[in-house]
């Protein structure tokens, strides 16, 4: 019976697995936002050396020469493209159950 219950233990027997499928999507798409993240890396690290891989893509990393001789260097751009991108693929194929399950918990009725 509920009116007997903690508020602990109603919050870990009704409240938790009621809310489940929305905290593990909520919890799936942070980490996708923390792997895309770009202005916290370029901030917390001291150096170019140091930087992610994604945010060597936007800047000018994969380029080279000086100036007008600058050229981009694709086929590395491309390897570092699919190295950021692939592990965001086979993160998202393999948990989209649990995250459509918590988009469809979360809508409205009516």
């Amino acid at each position: 019976m509920v009116t007997s219950c903690g508020d602990f233990k109603y919050l870990t027997r009704v409240m938790i697995p009621i809310a489940r499928p929305t905290i593990t999507t909520i919890m799936i798409l942070s980490a996708i936002g923390a792997w895309d993240a770009y202005i916290w890396p370029q901030l917390v690290t001291p150096s170019q050396k140091y930087w992610l891989i994604s945010v060597a893509l936007r800047s000018t990393s994969f380029v080279t020469g000086v100036g007008s001789d600058a050229r981009p260097v694709y086929n590395i751009q491309l390897a570092a493209t699919a190295l950021v991108t692939v592990p965001l693929l086979i993160i998202f194929f393999s948990l989209k159950k649990y995250i459509i399950r918590g988009v469809g918990r979360s809508g409205t009725k009516g």
